[in-house]
């Protein structure tokens, strides 16, 4: 059970870090969006 928490609160860790780094360059740039959905397609599959 402890190893199942701390990967995730990892994964939460990463997911926020992510999501901080790409906000601001998803206002600079309109490409950037595809690639973030690309990057959650496989982090979604790495949690199921």
């Amino acid at each position: 059970m402890m190893k199942m928490r701390s990967t995730a609160e990892e994964l939460k860790m990463i997911l926020n870090l992510m999501k901080r780094k790409m906000h601001p360059v998803s206002k600079n740039k309109n490409r950037m969006p595809r690639q973030t959905s690309d990057i959650k397609l496989p982090l979604v599959v790495i949690v199921a």
